[in-house]
């Protein structure tokens, strides 16, 4: 390689260095639960440390106020912003308390479909049957799009209720591989999020039926309610955006499913909550082109996905990275930082 090459690339990559990032920040739920197989909670104490953690270090902007620095190339230093996607009842009366606290703003990203559903988002209900519930019937047959799966339910996948506690994350930091039953989680998972609405109910009926398990959402697992959704948007430090209405995997449905989604959900919310919705945020992080064009046609000005690096001033505002929080104390929230900042 030639010295001016060299010379280049080191100039390239302290220009990369120093250049303004901000890192949007994608929560779930503040939560204490029993088992978290996505690892979407984070404790109150956790997320209580991690925003002591922002108070100190970055100033913290809504996404509407980063996107817009974004389009201005004016993106200052050591900037984020904090998001939460699905619309769980938790980010009201646990978060939003810790928000204020700091002054924090938040954008909320809300499924339509699901806001005053007595049922929880299907994954949970999916983790009720497979990963909660005592012995299960010893088969296990799903049809899929023409396709039958069985699954064989032997001593080792019917466990006891307290295997079924064992955090899967756990297990893997051990060493351990995860339980059989944690793999039959997740392959019916895999299955199920690929299906259109409808179809993927009447699959969560059938699986509720076959084990046993309640219906009922359980209080900690339940989503917001229409009274709920208004008292968010009280203060000026809640922002609402869209995250469709039902939570499909977008780019798996017909277009004009996708089309209704997106829109669909922007329009039940503006109703909702009296006020525009700009902010869009896929479900599952997935998208494609088509994707992307039924977003900027239901009008939305900025689209979230679940890529892991900081945003730049370049960054497509409809293709807005994100940096997923786990449930981690201050000092690993802290390293995760630098180091989300440092490779993005």
């Amino acid at each position: 390689m030639l010295l001016s090459q060299k010379v280049g690339g080191a100039i390239w990559r302290a220009r990369d260095l120093v250049a303004p990032k901000a890192i949007i920040l994608l929560y779930h739920r503040i939560a204490d639960t029993e088992i978290d197989p996505h690892q979407l909670c984070v404790s109150p104490r956790h997320f209580a440390e991690q925003l002591s953690v922002l108070a100190q270090r970055y100033t913290l902007l809504s996404l509407p106020q980063c996107a817009e620095a974004m389009r201005q190339g004016r993106l200052p230093r050591h900037v984020a912003a904090i998001t939460f996607d699905d619309g769980y009842a938790d980010n009201l009366h646990v978060a939003k308390p810790l928000l204020e606290r700091y002054g924090f703003p938040a954008t909320l990203f809300i499924t339509t479909g699901q806001i005053n559903n007595p049922r929880e988002f299907w994954w949970d209900e999916l983790e009720k049957v497979l990963l909660l519930s005592g012995p299960l019937p010893q088969h296990l047959e799903l049809e899929i799009n023409g396709h039958t799966h069985h699954w064989e339910l032997d001593d080792s996948t019917r466990h006891t209720e307290q295997e079924g506690r064992v955090h899967p994350a756990e297990q893997t930091v051990s060493g351990l591989p995860p339980t059989p039953r944690y793999d039959l989680y997740q392959a019916v998972h895999k299955l199920l999020r690929r299906l259109p609405s409808g179809q993927r109910t009447a699959k969560m009926d059938a699986l509720l039926k076959w084990s046993g398990a309640s219906r009922e959402a359980r209080p900690p697992y339940r989503t917001l309610t229409t009274e709920e959704l208004p008292v968010l948007v009280k203060t000026s430090l809640i922002d609402i955006g869209g995250h469709t209405v039902t939570h499909p995997l977008l780019p798996e449905q017909e277009l004009a499913v996708q089309r209704e989604e997106i829109s669909g959900g922007k329009i039940a919310l503006e109703q909702m909550i009296g006020r525009p919705v700009h902010d869009f945020s896929y479900p599952y992080g997935f998208y494609s082109d088509p994707t992307i064009e039924l977003v900027r046609q239901a009008g939305y000005s900025s689209a979230c996905t679940c890529i892991e690096r900081a945003t730049r001033c370049e960054s497509d505002p409809f293709q807005l990275p994100r940096f997923m929080v786990r449930d981690w104390d201050g000092d690993e929230f802290t390293k995760r930082l630098h180091a989300c900042v440092r490779n993005g």
